[in-house]
């Protein structure tokens, strides 16, 4: 699916356990990827085309996932070049990692718990309303300013999104960054 724009690209490889990062761009002029099978080569030439580029869905160090279940990346060490220069969102479990080893700048996620087992992973005690509203509140945070600098945003973020009795929220809140 494609939605057209000139200036900023989102790249979300939907899936069920992201939907809720729709928030983020659903009020926004932007082309949208939503496959995750798109071509590399469709992907650099947008990449090109776009001032602003937003990543979101599930990820590792490596990149961005295609699917969670293949674990394939769709954006990886290939693209790093074309990000170069770019302004960046990237929201995916430790993309920070990715973006630090690459020397590339923007706004940037850490270790994010939108999922049940992430909470356990980390060691996160949490009820189901806990998980639904951090999820919620997450994309809500970032949404307003979304066009606006990776300064701007994280400085939104931190104050928009509430973390008092939810301690997903808290984590959470501790790994997003400006790099």
């Amino acid at each position: 699916l494609f939605k057209n724009c000139s200036y900023m690209l989102v790249i979300h490889p939907l899936d069920k356990s992201t939907d809720f990062l729709c928030e983020i761009y659903k009020n926004i002029d932007c082309e949208v990827i939503t496959n995750g099978r798109c071509s590399k080569s469709l992907l650099r030439t947008k990449i090109r085309q776009h001032d602003k580029i937003v990543f979101l869905g599930h990820g590792t160090e490596e990149g961005l996932l295609r699917t969670p279940i293949d674990g394939s990346l769709l954006i990886s060490s290939h693209f790093v070049d074309f990000l170069r220069g770019k302004e960046c969102v990237y929201v995916w479990c430790n993309a920070d990692q990715f973006v630090k080893k690459y020397g590339l700048s923007g706004l940037a996620t850490g270790m994010i718990i939108s999922e049940a087992d992430e909470a356990v992973m980390c060691s996160v005690s949490f009820t189901a309303e806990d998980l639904l509203q951090s999820n919620v509140n997450f994309s809500k945070a970032i949404a307003p300013n979304i066009l606006k600098s990776k300064d701007v945003i994280l400085k939104e973020f931190i104050k928009n999104y509430p973390v008092a009795h939810n301690n997903i929220a808290q984590f959470n809140r501790c790994n997003v960054f400006a790099f």
